[in-house]
């Protein structure tokens, strides 16, 4: 009995963890959105008139660094609140009944399932609580979220050119405009999934896999 106890606290554990790293995100999103945007409007005019902006390193460091933080967030709060759940008398029954084995055979069933399935794949089983590395838990690039290239079509500047500076500089600011509202739908995409197919890997999701892999991790330490 004292098995399936730990499992169900897991579970409940589990549950308020992935709702509360969905509205850790959602709500920290405006601010990614808000540095994306800063950076279109400080793109130098050399980048607005290619088809293909040469922003990806700059948009790269950008996410990279916000899903990083946001990561830091969540598993702080996961560890505190599985800290709780170890501590529990119901898993002191586990370890002093001979049930681990139990608990840990049900733990990959407990974590890899819904939505967070693909991200599970993409990030790695931890060998022990004491490896673990933010590096270890979100290997991430934009190119790995499959962050697209950002085309927005060329400028012709031809005929504009004749026309005067002032219908250059439109034309330059419409295409600002342009590239701001294509990494703020970019942004919605690939950190939330917002027009992927169902079940696909995004920023959100690898986070939420990122803790449950080191929960198991610590859970295992934890059965030692």
């Amino acid at each position: 009995m004292g098995a399936i106890e730990a499992e169900l606290a897991v579970l409940d554990w589990r549950e308020k963890e992935l709702s509360e790293i969905t509205s850790q995100v959602v709500d920290a999103l405006p601010r990614l959105k808000q540095d994306l945007n800063d950076l279109a409007m400080a793109a130098g005019k050399a980048n607005l008139v290619v088809k293909t902006p040469k922003l990806g390193r700059d948009v790269d460091k950008i996410v990279a660094e916000w899903s990083q933080a946001e990561l830091q967030v969540a598993l702080g709060r996961a560890r505190v609140d599985l800290e709780v759940v170890i501590k529990s008398d119901t898993f002191d029954v586990v370890r002093s009944g001979g049930m681990k084995e139990d608990l840990l055979s049900a733990f990959p069933a407990l974590a890899g399932v819904g939505m967070i399935g693909a991200s599970l794949a993409a990030v790695p089983a931890l060998v022990a609580y004491a490896t673990i590395t933010t590096t270890t838990l979100l290997v991430f690039t934009t190119s790995s979220i499959s962050w697209p290239i950002l085309g927005i079509g060329a400028v012709v500047l031809g005929g504009t050119a004749l026309a005067g500076g002032k219908s250059i500089d439109r034309t330059i600011s419409k295409r600002r405009e342009a590239l701001a509202a294509s990494l703020e739908a970019l942004a919605d995409e690939n950190v939330l999934g917002i027009g992927k197919a169902p079940n696909a890997d995004c920023i959100l999701s690898r986070i939420q896999a990122a803790v449950l892999r080191e929960a198991e991790a610590i859970i295992r330490e934890e059965m030692v």
